[in-house]
């Protein structure tokens, strides 16, 4: 399997994503700048699209944040063109659409267990055979649902990928504002339980 490689110092992949979609459309940088312009880029870059490759950028840049060590200019210049696209031709609209993002990418009070679980999911195997799953999430351990059902659902997603040890890593903002963290551990039987004590106490500890 062959594939291009893009490697680029910018704050968000969509804004590579916009310039070797524009690049290879033929598309000049500056007939991108929205007002008026009515070539191949207005064909390219149809409003939802523009707005869902600009939304990335926002997100991952934190609005374009310059205080964020990851916002760069091709950022700050690509986001400004596509928005325009979208109907976004003012900041104020913009940061309206990124705070909009904000909130939905954070609200997860609809979410399942199960779908809690496998919102961001990552898995590593320690040493020869401990194989331990991490599930991050954003609502507190006590409002993922009924307990029965949120363990019931943890054996379940254990058992499916195969592993000895399940860590529950929520972060959220508490009622005060503060940002909060907690994290829970999950096995099967007891062996296992050990396990998760031990990891537990060496959380504590660090």
């Amino acid at each position: 399997l062959e594939c291009d490689v893009m490697i680029g110092p910018v704050g968000s992949c969509a804004t590579l994503i916009a310039e070797q979609a524009s690049e290879e459309a033929e598309i000049g940088c500056d007939g991108m700048l929205g007002h008026g312009y009515t070539g191949n880029a207005r064909g390219l870059w149809a409003g939802p699209l523009a707005k869902m490759i600009a939304a990335a950028i926002l997100a991952d840049t934190q609005n374009l944040d310059v205080n964020n060590e990851r916002t760069r200019m091709e950022d700050y210049v690509w986001c400004h063109r596509l928005a325009a696209f979208a109907g976004y031709e003012e900041e104020r609209d913009m940061t309206s659409l990124y705070e909009t993002l904000k909130r939905k990418r954070f609200d997860q009070s609809g979410l399942s267990p199960r779908d809690l679980l496998r919102r961001d999911y990552k898995q590593w195997t320690l040493g020869d055979d401990v194989s331990v799953g991490i599930a991050s999430f954003g609502v507190p351990l006590n409002a993922m649902g009924d307990a029965g059902v949120v363990k019931a659902t943890c054996d379940a997603f254990m058992r499916d990928r195969g592993v000895r040890v399940l860590v529950l890593m929520s972060a959220f903002e508490g009622e005060d504002g503060s940002f909060k963290r907690q994290l829970g551990f999950a096995s099967l039987d007891d062996e296992n339980a050990q396990l998760c004590e031990k990891m537990a106490t060496a959380v504590g500890d660090g």
